[in-house]
């Protein structure tokens, strides 16, 4: 991340701030960011990952929600969260994929429910995704929907990293090359099981642990080189 980015993200989180009515939300944006150049064993992240009903964040549900949180670069196991959400029209064909039924979703947490609870515990913390830009489509239309302002933070996307590593070694990246499971077994990552929204936040976490382990090794590392 460079100055001007970092510089525009926090205007950005400034500016949301005087629209933003919920304590949560205001308490998330008005938190400072981590400071740029720290080391990444300094900085607290928030593995996050959502199972849901489709790919399209316009016409399609969050159906759960897992995270858990690192600090000085170890997984606490004390933070991880798994939430059920009450889905307004049902998971559909998706059930086949996530094993998450319209009965299990009927006895969930309502959406603001479980996003206020994850904006809490994103609150001074830099959020990790494995294909962020899926997950935050959705994060950022129920923010919007619920606390009129984006999901305005820093993030790291482990699947972007992994994609800049490969792509250092070939010019070809392969089918199937970046899913969590393949990019975990590079660092020699036991098999995690799959489309469980918290057991893919610890894969996560996980991944993100060997990628800085294997960057940085005990020299510091810069967590904003990750973004």
């Amino acid at each position: 991340m460079n100055c001007i980015s970092y510089h525009w993200l926090n205007w950005q989180r400034n500016a949301a701030k005087s629209k933003v009515i919920e304590p949560v939300f205001n308490d998330f944006l008005s938190c400072s960011l981590p400071e740029r150049g720290a080391d990444w064993r300094d900085v607290e992240f928030i593995a996050v990952d959502l199972e849901t009903t489709g790919l399209n964040p316009l016409a399609h549900e969050i159906a759960s929600a897992g995270w858990v949180v690192i600090k000085q670069g170890v997984i606490k196991l004390n933070s991880a969260k798994h939430k059920l959400v009450k889905t307004q029209m049902g998971v559909g064909n998706s059930a086949t994929i996530h094993h998450i039924t319209d009965t299990e979703t009927s006895k969930g947490e309502t959406l603001k429910t479980v996003l206020t609870e994850l904006i809490h515990d994103s609150t001074g913390r830099v959020p990790l995704f494995h294909n962020a830009c899926l997950d935050l489509g959705f994060i950022n239309n129920a923010c919007l929907r619920h606390f009129d302002s984006q999901f305005i933070t820093p993030f790291i996307d482990t699947l972007q990293l992994e994609k800049d590593k490969v792509l250092q070694h070939a010019d070809i990246i392969g089918p199937g090359s970046l899913r969590l499971h393949a990019c975990r077994s590079r660092y020699g990552l036991p098999n995690a099981p799959a489309h469980n929204a918290l057991e893919d936040a610890l894969a996560t976490a996980e991944l993100f642990l060997a990628w800085a382990a294997h960057r940085a090794g005990p020299e510091k590392l810069p967590w904003d080189e990750a973004i």
